[in-house]
């Protein structure tokens, strides 16, 4: 497994897969360069992300601005305006780029298996993966039990598009030939 040392490797991303609808929301609220004010507004006084308590509601929605902001405006709009494909293809590139977890995952394990045409990926994997993430980011090996369990099951139930349109290097990806990131 190759896996450079550049890596930020965080668990937020089981605070919510892609969360399309909402970041559909958010990519909006950024595009029109909404002030702090009226962040609040529409997200804790007006629901906008349609949440049971204002303390989710602001939680998903920090998540998504998080991942979002990393990344170019016109992805900003893709996520908004493109079709459901297009739009999930950029917030998998949104979702690695802020944590390179779910990336080196499908770069190493899922590629891989692929190329083995091994169609299970098994506990073992991710296991391992986890094990040799550890190794480059110390942190990793201190995440509690639950957590890792947590990101097992995330990745298992988010379906990671292997075949996207686009090209991931290990450094960056290159999406629709159109967008390339700038990290």
């Amino acid at each position: 497994m190759k896996i450079t040392n550049d890596k930020t490797y965080n668990s937020s991303i089981i605070s919510g897969s892609l969360l399309m609808e909402e970041s559909r929301k958010i990519a909006d609220l950024l595009l029109k360069k909404i002030d702090a004010d009226q962040w609040y507004q529409a997200v804790v006084v007006e629901n906008l992300l349609q949440k049971r308590s204002p303390v989710t509601a602001g939680k998903q929605a920090r998540l998504i601005k998080n991942r979002l902001i990393l990344m170019d405006k016109a992805l900003w709009s893709l996520v908004r305006d493109g079709s459901f494909q297009v739009a999930s293809q950029a917030l998998l590139a949104a979702a690695i780029k802020h944590s390179r977890l779910p990336g080196d995952f499908m770069n190493t394990v899922l590629r891989q298996h692929r190329q083995t045409f091994t169609k299970i990926i098994d506990v073992k994997d991710w296991n391992l993966y986890l094990e040799q993430c550890a190794q480059i980011n110390p942190e990793v090996g201190l995440w509690k039990e639950t957590t890792r369990n947590n990101l097992h099951h995330f990745m298992e139930d988010t379906p990671l598009l292997v075949f996207y349109p686009g090209v991931f290097t290990g450094q960056g990806l290159r999406l629709f030939d159109k967008l390339k990131e700038t990290n």
